[in-house]
């Protein structure tokens, strides 16, 4: 008898620890992961702020137009303070809150009344959801997992009764993630469907939601971004099949969630899936944000509902699902993470080789990007955060405002390999002359390249049909050198390919190519003083493309006298 209470006493923290233990086991991959762009955002705008600012905006009644979210933004800054780069530490927290949030789901369905059986069946769908794969891989994700750990101690403090703790946890929940305006909902079908229908409780977590739900339309109706609210049913409907098809990775496929109440006819089985409903209803108006993580919050309610239906006369069912369900999780966790880790591969050393550059050269204020793997606004609070100086100004090569950078006196051209992993950096400093020739390669001085250029490919560069340089003549010039990249493919299309060149608006005549293979051609040229030359290649027929092409070219410019 006092064997059998005792493994009643410890089998369900034993089960519950197994969920656990295998999540850890299952997503051990993550810590191998590296930080994405909003990371570095996240990192650099939060190191700024005192902590005491962060705690004084965290019980703030105003909704900030930023998407400032003072509770995801206290994580980072501590992180930061605690952890610096350091990668797996960030998994780890990001983890341990996951985890504590499938602790605190089972808490709230044994407090529900569900049976063992039952609360294991609910967290045991909440801790394996790929749908919400980014969630356990991402810490830029951790304003949806604090949005759930409060959502969560928010409904258990109601259910035993503890109003003002409740009432600061639902607060903590808005701070993290604007989705929790929709917990007075949640906590009004609580009440009505399986409580005593006390409503005058309810009345400060409708004040708090109403105060904030009526800034932030007032705040969305000054904005037009990703963040705006759509309220037209086309938009509504786009979006509830797009979290149908991503619920169970399988297209449509949640929308059986809303037969669940008639499979398990109790009043938990409707709260469950009402509850699903309640939370995702503000992902609905926001198509612009469609992310499947976004599920996260709204997959309490979606717990709840399949506890209940383990509870019922569906048990066999569920353990039929569950046996076909993980395998398919399983399966989507190893393609998500294939994925995840090849791109982390990338941006790890690249991050790695940009601090170096970034400090080896301090005083250098302006960036410009060749194949970054990470956005210009990630590189640059990545530089902010090595240097930890003013802004740099940083801009991607392809870019429509490139040009803003290739015209400061002073800048470093980084260039990565994803081939070799490697970073090239191109120093130009105040008092830097033009060269009088260019060569395709990683040593170009893009900054002489001026319009109608598009990106280096291998050692040549296609041009617009007119494109646009600067050269410094030298006083010795004898002659102009272009050296093109004619494939089989180009002459075959073109026939035959026409150049003109102009220096300083002058041409100094034309050339035709007329077979395939690299070429080059020369124009004898007239004594004239060194200088700036400004030249221009006019070509012709333009090659059919999307934008239509001029010539490859591999390198052009004066060749001096011996």
């Amino acid at each position: 008898m006092v064997r059998s209470s005792l493994a009643r006493h410890w089998l369900p923290p034993i089960l519950l620890a197994a969920v656990m233990g295998l999540f850890l086991i299952a997503n051990r991959g993550a810590y191998k992961g590296y930080f994405e762009s909003d990371d570095f955002n996240n990192l650099n705008f939060t190191r700024h702020i005192d902590t005491s600012e962060f705690i004084g905006h965290l019980f703030s009644p105003r909704v900030f137009s930023n998407n400032f979210r003072p509770a995801g933004h206290l994580f980072y800054h501590w992180m930061y303070q605690a952890a610096g780069l350091d990668y797996v530490r960030y998994i780890g927290a990001i983890h341990f809150l996951h985890l504590a949030n499938v602790l605190f789901l089972w808490l709230l369905l044994r407090k529900l009344g569900f049976d063992l059986a039952a609360s294991l069946a609910g967290a045991l769908f909440f801790a394996f959801q790929m749908a919400v794969f980014d969630a356990y891989w991402k810490p830029m994700y951790v304003f949806d997992l604090l949005c759930a750990t409060f959502c969560l101690l928010s409904l258990l403090a109601y259910l035993y009764d503890w109003l003002i703790p409740s009432l600061i946890a639902f607060l903590l929940a808005f701070r993290a993630k604007e989705v929790a305006v929709m917990l007075p909902v949640v906590l009004a079908l609580y009440e009505f469907l399986l409580h005593q229908k006390r409503w005058k409780r309810l009345v400060p977590f409708f004040v708090i939601s109403l105060v904030f739900g009526i800034q932030a339309m007032l705040v969305n109706q000054s904005r037009d971004n990703d963040y705006s609210l759509r309220f037209s049913p086309a938009t509504i409907w786009n979006c509830i099949v797009f979290y149908a098809s991503k619920l169970f990775l399988i297209p449509y496929a949640g929308f059986a969630v809303l037969v669940l109440p008639f499979l398990a006819r109790g009043r938990r089985s409707r709260f469950g899936v009402a509850v699903f409903c309640i939370l995702l209803i503000p992902m609905l108006l926001l198509p612009g944000r469609l992310y499947s993580v976004y599920l996260y919050v709204p997959l309490i309610g979606l717990a709840i509902a399949l506890a209940a239906l383990t509870a019922g006369r569906m048990a066999i069912v569920i353990a039929v699902f569950f046996a076909v369900w993980l395998p398919w999780n399983y399966a989507n966790l190893r393609w998500n993470r294939r994925a995840e880790l090849t791109a982390a591969d990338i941006r790890r050393p690249y991050v790695a080789e940009l601090a170096k550059v970034a400090r080896q050269y301090p005083e250098v204020p302006s960036f410009y990007l060749i194949r970054a793997p990470l956005g210009d606004g990630a590189v640059r609070d990545a530089i902010q955060l090595f240097r930890d100086g003013a802004q740099p100004i940083v801009h991607d090569a392809e870019a429509f405002n490139a040009r803003e950078a290739l015209n400061s006196p002073s800048l470093l051209v980084l260039e990565w390999n994803p081939r070799f992993g490697t970073l090239h950096a191109l120093l130009r400093l105040p008092g830097t002359d033009d060269s009088s020739s260019i060569t395709m390669d990683p040593d170009t001085p893009v900054w002489q390249l001026e319009n109608g250029w598009r990106a280096r490919e291998s050692k040549y560069r296609w041009t617009a049909p007119t494109a646009t340089a600067r050269l410094q003549r030298p006083a010795n010039a004898i002659r102009f050198e272009l050296t093109a990249n004619i494939s089989p493919l180009y002459i075959e299309t073109v026939r035959v390919s026409h150049v003109e060149v102009f220096l300083n608006g002058k041409s100094i005549g034309a050339r035709e190519f007329t077979h395939a293979g690299w070429q080059t051609v020369r124009w004898d040229l007239a004594p004239e003083p060194a200088g700036p030359v400004e030249v221009k290649f006019n070509t012709s027929p333009p090659y059919p493309a999307d934008p239509p092409l001029g010539l490859a070219i591999g390198g052009f410019g004066f060749v001096p006298h011996n």
